[in-house]
């Protein structure tokens, strides 16, 4: 098995055959393949896609954590391993209430932005949940509220997505009412509809 104890791992190879586990200030980030990880208490390693600091995915085998380690996500876009970070695992994902770290250079999420963080293969579910993290938890990005989900992507994966409630706009009477389609509407944030009453008539506003 390969300890990272102090300093960092970089993999952008691969690195399957060998077990990983993660020393108590050891840090594992990359682009390539990597083995099954683990982190035995009181370990406080952290995993990061990506090399230096930049955005990437990272394969591995097996992930068991500890409530001591974190995992760290830059999001600053919607494209995975161009604008945001991804791990991908194939075998179990076991959080074990480690943290989950977000951070981004100021992308805005829009409505729609769907954001998949860890996939998984196989049909079982993650075990467990990251620290502070329900499934439909919300945090904040850069303004915009975000939804985590343990069931999000093909039904198992971790995703971080735009919170929406979708308005249905009409106009009951004579006018018109752009745009006229239900249209997904970030909680918290304004969209502008345009009420265009025909001649003798006047707009008066309602809703649910």
């Amino acid at each position: 098995p390969t300890v990272i104890d102090t300093g960092v791992l970089s993999i952008t190879g691969s690195h399957t055959p060998s077990p990983i586990t993660l020393g108590p200030l050891g840090r594992l980030e990359g682009t390539g393949n990597a083995g099954t990880v683990s982190a035995p208490f009181p370990s406080f390693g952290v995993i990061a896609p990506g090399t230096g600091g930049g955005i990437g995915i990272l394969n591995t085998r097996s992930i068991s954590l500890t409530s001591a380690n974190s995992v760290e996500f830059q999001v600053n876009g919607p494209a995975p391993g161009t604008g945001y970070d991804r791990i991908a695992v194939i075998g179990a994902v076991t959080p074990g209430l480690a943290s989950v770290v977000i951070s981004s250079l100021g992308y805005v999420p829009v409505a729609g932005d769907s954001f998949t963080l860890i996939t998984k293969d196989g049909p079982a579910l993650i075990s467990g949940t990251f620290q502070g993290v329900a499934e439909g938890g919300v945090m904040m990005l850069n303004g915009v509220p975000m939804a985590f989900s343990y069931v999000g992507g093909d039904g198992n994966d971790l995703t971080l997505s735009v919170v929406t409630r979708t308005v249905t706009p009409s106009v009951v009477g004579s006018g018109t009412i752009s745009p006229n389609v239900p249209t997904p509407v970030i909680n918290n944030t304004t969209t502008t509809f345009t009420v265009t009453p025909n001649v003798g008539y006047t707009v008066a506003m309602g809703g649910t």
